[in-house]
């Protein structure tokens, strides 16, 4: 009986102990847990650190490719400024070569006057534009029962100013035609004349008048003569103009 007693004492005891140990046991194992998920945490956080998300790396890459179109747009508007100044600096060169109208000749653009040549009559000359000109003739050669009329377009490449004058020179040159009648008592006869007109004109400046000269050297041909082939020719002139 006593030996009964002394057994179910130590098993008790047993009991008791295993109990101790378990229960200092368990926060251990929770407590190393714990420490292990801390340091899984702390080198995820290393991780992320080191690696930058796509996202980071993505604006990364925005922020380079728009400093490149930026670079982009200032070296467009850098060439088209450039451009710009060159096409200016044409136009500026251009109108320098163009002399204003108040400066070689004064009145309107329609010039009246005489010529005085191998046709002896009127001259009329339209002339707009210091460059371009046209003249129109209109007069009889020396045989009094002919008459002739021309017609030449002329352009004035550049103008010449006399130093320490107000007067202009107008070389000009240009395609002329000219037509010439014959009235005889047996009927009337045509030929024509095809050249080139060399001119030179002279204004004043604030002066609404001109004085010219020209030859037209050129080809002739008869229209309704009889026997009349193609043949050379030379035409010239001298007179003046008033501008209205």
């Amino acid at each position: 009986m006593r030996t009964e007693n002394l057994r179910d004492n130590r098993l008790l005891n047993l009991r008791l102990l295993l109990a101790i140990v378990l229960c200092l046991a368990l926060p251990s194992v929770s407590w190393a847990e714990e420490s292990d998920a801390g340091d899984s945490e702390g080198d995820g956080g290393e991780d992320s650190d080191e690696e930058l998300p796509p996202w980071a790396e993505g604006e990364g890459d925005g922020g380079e490719s728009s400093d490149s179109e930026g670079d982009q747009a200032g070296d467009e508007v850098g060439t088209e400024m450039g451009e710009n100044a060159a096409g200016k600096d044409g136009a500026e060169a251009e109108d320098a070569d163009v002399i204003p109208v108040g400066q070689w000749k004064s009145g309107g653009m329609l010039g009246l006057g005489f010529s005085i040549g191998t046709a002896n009559g009127l001259a009329m000359k339209i002339w707009p534009a210091q460059m371009h000109g046209i003249v129109v003739t209109l007069g009889a050669p020396p045989r009094l029962n002919s008459l002739a009329v021309g017609l030449s377009y002329r352009i004035h490449p550049k103008a010449v100013t006399l130093p320490g004058s107000k007067v202009v020179l107008h070389p000009n040159l240009g395609p002329a035609f000219r037509v010439r009648m014959f009235v005889y008592s047996d009927g009337t006869y045509v030929d024509g004349l095809g050249g080139l007109a060399v001119g030179l004109s002279a204004t004043i400046a604030d002066a609404p008048a001109e004085f010219y000269m020209d030859v037209v050297p050129g080809v002739t041909f008869g229209i309704n003569i009889p026997g009349t082939g193609i043949g050379f020719d030379v035409a010239g002139r001298v007179g003046a103009r008033l501008y209205l």
